[in-house]
């Protein structure tokens, strides 16, 4: 997968919910040659072509925050369309 990553200059959303390093995330991206987009709204992170939802170890607390920021249910609908 990461030979691709690097011919094709892949878009990758990253969602940005309060919790993470997400600098680390977007430069790992970077690196691999993808364009890394870090968006904290729910309609962009419904509609990207490749979602990316850093994780970290409070599980529960990280839920609270997507919840909040309505981010919960653009990262289910993402994963329903497939």
């Amino acid at each position: 997968m990461i030979p691709s990553v690097r011919s094709n200059n892949i878009n990758v959303t990253i969602i940005d919910y309060g919790v993470g390093n997400l600098l680390s995330v977007q430069r790992a991206f970077a690196h691999l040659g993808a364009r890394a987009e870090v968006i904290s709204d729910p309609e962009t992170a419904a509609n990207a072509a490749r979602l990316v939802l850093p994780g970290v170890g409070a599980f529960g607390n990280a839920m609270k925050e997507l919840r909040r920021l309505g981010l919960a249910e653009a990262v289910q609908a993402y994963g329903e369309s497939g």
